[in-house]
């Protein structure tokens, strides 16, 4: 029988509530989707905003094995840990290829319950057919969706949103990862994306993130030119489509596309780094998703770029960047977290919309030993500092800014910018009242301030959110206190 997951929207299922969890407590304020409606696109296209008017800050977390992986448990624990942590944005993979320890494939790999997401055998997907069987529920799955169904509900029981990427489209699509199969073709994911638009496409607090590391045009491991944009438009019409009932076309405009939103996980090699490069301001695109990876002293220049494309002007996601680990060798004995810390604040004061933190073994949620990594490594991973540094901390210190009234302003530095991963970076208020200034490091810098000026100037530590007075604003040179590593300046002009 179909059951609704949230009205209007309609689901093959068993007859329980996506929304209801066995003795689930009442959450203590309302979700933001209910407190101030659905996310779009404020109107000066610089930033995601509620219905309401109220700003969206993207804080987002890397899980892309969570709905494949995981059993209920390790999900519960997982999700509490990172709403504690401040996420309000979870990135997971609906169709994921099982790679590294776990892989390459199976293609149609049984999740933690022993269920295929597709009809066909284990290594041959049909994936025009989800595998959806009768009987089951969230909390007593018999098929593949209903453990997608009871994950989206705890994503929603804790007020975050789900940033769904239908498949890895690296390999499913593109086929351009080592064993992986292009098993997705224009048919097939338009029949897939129908059954994940008519599943969920009305669900509030699920945004849609197509591609999956991927650059479209390029194909097989050779990346020949290919160019399969065509499936991916697809996919953006069949969810827009069943999420809206409106007869939705990837290129022609339509007010309809404002009520689904969609972005764009992009391969990580700039300066093909944004999904601007590959579907410039083609309407279902609400935000433009960039990736980075190791990369890290491109951030900056990757996030100013899509900033300064009118084409027309999007909000831009940093979704992906180097992940923070504790297995491998960081270049010059730079602290792991420190090198989160700098592409979060890099590319906000770039201006981007939002930003997406990973840790390398929950991305996969690690298991095995490797090295020196000990099993169940990913739950230890869970409380690396960077997380809390790159959610709770920078969102609050970005907020207490207004960040989406900033406009980045490179000129307010005269000398020590300092340049590729130590690069400072700078915005400023509309009327130029206040100043930011992210520290990479320690080094000095002079400002360009107004001739005379007095007013107040604060340092805020990014690794704690500690804050001290600085050197008053009229002197314009500023070097961060010692013993901290980086440093956010925020200068108050009259």
């Amino acid at each position: 029988m179909a059951y609704p997951l949230s009205p209007g929207a309609m689901s093959s299922g068993s007859g329980a509530d996506l929304h209801t969890a066995p003795g689930a407590a009442a959450p203590a304020q309302p979700p933001p989707w209910q407190a101030h409606g659905r996310l779009g696109v404020s109107p000066n296209r610089r930033y995601i905003q509620h219905a309401d008017g109220t700003p969206f800050l993207w804080l987002g977390d890397t899980a892309w094995a969570l709905f494949w992986k995981l059993d209920r448990e390790d999900v519960r624990a997982y999700l509490d840990n990172r709403r504690r942590k401040g996420f309000n944005v979870i990135q997971a993979v609906a169709y994921w290829f099982p790679h590294g320890e776990d892989g390459p494939g199976p293609h149609n790999a049984p999740n933690a319950y022993g269920h295929r997401p597709f009809a066909g055998e284990e290594d041959e997907p049909d994936t025009a057919r989800p595998l959806a069987v009768e009987g089951g529920s969230p909390d007593a799955p018999n098929d593949y969706w209903d453990h997608v169904d009871f994950v989206l509900r705890e994503i929603r029981l804790r007020g975050m949103y789900a940033a769904l990427l239908p498949c890895w489209g690296r390999a499913y699509v593109n086929e351009v990862m080592k064993g992986s199969r292009a098993v997705l073709s224009e048919h097939s994911a338009r029949a897939y994306a129908r059954f994940l638009g008519e599943r969920y496409g009305r669900e509030p607090h699920v945004v849609w993130v197509l591609g999956g590391d991927i650059d479209p045009t390029k194909a097989t491991p050779e990346e020949r030119v290919s160019d399969l944009r065509p499936v991916y438009r697809a996919m953006a019409e069949e969810i827009g489509r069943a999420a809206t009932g409106a007869a939705l076309r990837w290129n022609l405009p339509d007010p309809a596309w404002d009520r689904v939103f969609l972005t764009y996980h992009p391969m990580g090699d700039p300066p093909h780094s944004s999904s601007v490069f590959f579907y410039p301001g083609e309407p279902w695109l609400d935000a433009n998703g960039i990736e980075t990876w190791q990369h890290i002293h491109k951030v900056y220049t990757a996030v100013s770029d899509d900033y300064a494309l009118y084409r027309p002007t999007t909000p831009t996601l940093f979704l992906e960047g180097a992940y923070e680990t504790r297995s491998a060798q960081v270049p010059g004995g730079t602290p792991p977290d420190l090198r989160t810390r700098r592409q979060a604040w890099q590319a906000m004061l770039a201006g981007a919309a939002g930003h997406t933190y990973g840790a390398s073994p929950v991305w996969h949620f690690q298991r095995k030993a490797r090295g020196d990594t000990p099993p169940d490594e990913w739950t230890r991973a869970l409380d690396y500092p960077g997380a809390e540094q790159c959610a709770r901390i920078l969102g609050r210190l970005l907020h207490e800014q207004q960040w989406w009234t900033l406009v980045p302003d490179q000129s307010l530095i005269a000398d020590g910018a300092g340049h590729r991963e130590l690069l400072k970076t700078a915005a400023r208020s509309a009327d130029g009242k206040r100043i930011l200034v992210y520290f990479p490091d320690r080094s000095p810098v002079r400002l360009n301030l107004p001739a005379g000026a007095a007013g107040k100037a604060t340092w805020h530590r990014p690794a704690d959110g500690a804050k001290e007075a600085a050197v008053p604003a009229r002197l314009p040179e500023f070097q961060p206190p010692a013993g901290w590593s980086d440093a956010l300046l925020v200068v108050e002009l009259p």
